[in-house]
């Protein structure tokens, strides 16, 4: 019997991280991201914290795709998720949202989290992805929207509303020419 406890409880962890993570970076899916957000939300209005939430874009992505392939597209997204991890505080929460990734910082002022996202999109700015036979260097920059909120004084406020708000912050920052850190504020 203890055997067979021991193999259905790894059968169901398995099973629970493959319903939260996304396969090919590892990061938490968007569906489990949501769920992280809500939780996260609710503590931010509790404790009267701060939080933060970025959409964060591989700039000309399509183009990339396009020029280089389907193998070359998942190496870079696999790539830009490490660096991003690696980058992160392990509080902060990072998912893939199908070709972006969307950050979520608990308990960051606004000050500290625009010094994190423009300190990534510089790192990013300078590393490089080796391709093809050559070893081709291919630089990836990125354009990043975040969205400040204080969720204790708007207490309507929800996590599609400051997602939107990253998403609109992240049109900005491709509008102004890509390869920066656009931000608004929650209203």
């Amino acid at each position: 019997i203890c055997l067979l406890l021991t193999k259905l409880n790894t059968a169901y962890n398995k099973i629970i991280f493959m319903a939260t993570t996304d396969e090919l970076t590892q990061l938490v899916n968007r569906k489990h991201f949501d769920y992280l957000f809500e939780n996260e939300l609710a503590r931010a209005r509790r404790y009267k914290k701060n939080l933060c939430c970025a959409t964060i874009e591989i700039d000309y992505y399509s183009e990339l795709k396009v020029k280089y392939g389907h193998q070359l597209r998942n190496e870079i997204l696999k790539e830009t998720a490490d660096i991003l991890k690696d980058e992160l505080r392990v509080t902060d929460i990072l998912a893939r949202d199908d070709n972006r990734f969307i950050c979520l910082l608990p308990e960051t002022n606004f000050e500290s989290a625009l010094y994190v996202f423009k300190r990534l999109r510089s790192i990013m700015e300078w590393e490089t992805i080796s391709y093809g036979k050559n070893d081709e260097a291919i630089r990836i920059t990125l354009s990043i929207g975040l969205a400040y909120c204080n969720p204790c004084f708007d207490k309507e406020i929800n996590i599609n509303t400051i997602i939107n708000v990253a998403y609109e912050a992240l049109g900005m920052a491709r509008g102004k020419g890509r390869n920066r850190v656009e931000y608004l504020y929650t209203k």
